[in-house]
């Protein structure tokens, strides 16, 4: 594969485009988006710029994200962001619904409690049969009212074993657990690799489930 046709940076913090700039430099991408943040938000990290310098060196330009809907071979693709400002960057993370047939996932970039209020406010559709957990587990992320639209049946959380931050939090896995029958979490098992055919959905992690 050589080709991506659509690149999606859910926000511009450093740990979420860290490969941004070498996924632009060795793949051709026909569309980028990314949200638009206030101009006293945009980040100056060497990351940022750095993509930034590939993104102009592509010829590209930076399609802002915004509500769409686009088809991706057998898949919907959804794009849902918050109508309101905000003075934290997580929440102005652009979400990414997947819908495969039978099957659905949700992918939420740092989206903290305030922002699911905003998206909730808006009416989207958030139901997911895989929900990709928000801010790596925090437990500002995957409030009670989001999960209850969610409904999931599987869960994610990545972040790094021993990370600084002592993602995930107690309280958030246990709110998970109440949704979710299988939840997985990278600093655990690894790499997860989620398949769908429509219908059935495999699931296989690097280490072997929790």
């Amino acid at each position: 594969m050589t080709e991506l046709k659509y690149l999606i940076a859910t926000h511009p913090h450093a740990d979420h485009i860290g490969e941004m700039s070498e996924i632009i430099d060795q793949f051709q991408v026909d569309k980028f988006i990314m949200p638009k943040v206030k101009a006293d938000m945009t980040p100056t990290t060497t990351i940022y710029e750095k993509m930034l310098k590939s993104i102009k060196a592509k010829g590209l330009k930076i399609t802002q994200a915004k509500p769409m809907e686009f088809e991706l071979g057998s898949c919907k693709v959804e794009l849902f962001t918050p109508k309101n400002d905000y003075d934290n960057l997580n929440n102005y993370s652009t979400l990414v619904k997947i819908t495969d047939g039978e099957n659905s996932f949700l992918i939420t970039g740092d989206c903290e409690t305030t922002e699911e209020k905003d998206i909730l406010s808006q009416g989207y559709d958030v139901s997911a049969k895989v929900l990709k957990a928000g801010h790596h587990g925090s437990s500002t992320s995957s409030g009670v009212d989001f999960l209850n639209k969610v409904m999931p049946r599987y869960a994610v959380i990545s972040c790094g074993k021993g990370n600084k931050y002592g993602h995930p939090h107690e309280e958030t896995v246990t709110r998970l657990e109440k949704y979710a029958s299988h939840l997985y979490v990278t600093a655990d098992v690894g790499t997860i690799v989620f398949s769908s055919d429509g219908e059935g959905l495999s699931v296989s992690a690097e280490k072997g489930e929790k």
